[in-house]
């Protein structure tokens, strides 16, 4: 394959790294005589702790105030916590409020009562927000 020419007409070199890899210890030879690939290594547990959130466990009522926060940013009533800037865009706002009905219609019957307080008041507050913020 060396020295074949692509469509553009240009001169390419195709080099099989398979044999020097398995030399090296990057694989072993197949029954092929093809290097099997490197073994990937679990990473140490010094690094897993950078992934982890020590403390903290994904829950329904965290994730609709972090959708309440996002439509608040985009209704211009907090500050883009990137920017410190307010900003406005009614279009995200309403998609974000309209994902929050989604999730209450979809997880009826799951939620604990709190949860569903948490819920119906935020979706009500942002509502009235939206509708404010529509009329100017």
């Amino acid at each position: 394959m060396a020295g074949e020419r692509s469509e553009e007409g240009q001169d390419f070199t195709v080099v099989d790294k398979r044999e020097r890899r398995a030399a090296e210890g990057g694989g072993e030879p197949t029954a092929a005589g093809r290097p099997s690939p490197p073994r990937a290594e679990p990473p140490p547990a010094a690094n897993q702790e950078i992934h982890e959130a020590p403390g903290i466990t994904p829950d329904l009522t965290s994730l609709f105030l972090m959708l309440g926060t996002s439509a608040m940013i985009h209704l211009g009533a907090a500050p883009d916590p990137v920017t410190g800037q307010s900003l406005r865009d009614l279009g995200q706002a309403r998609y974000t409020i309209d994902l929050l009905g989604l999730l209450r219609d979809k997880t009826e019957g799951h939620r604990s009562p709190e949860e569903s307080q948490l819920l119906d008041d935020l979706l009500y507050d942002l509502r009235m927000r939206y509708l404010q913020e529509s009329k100017l």
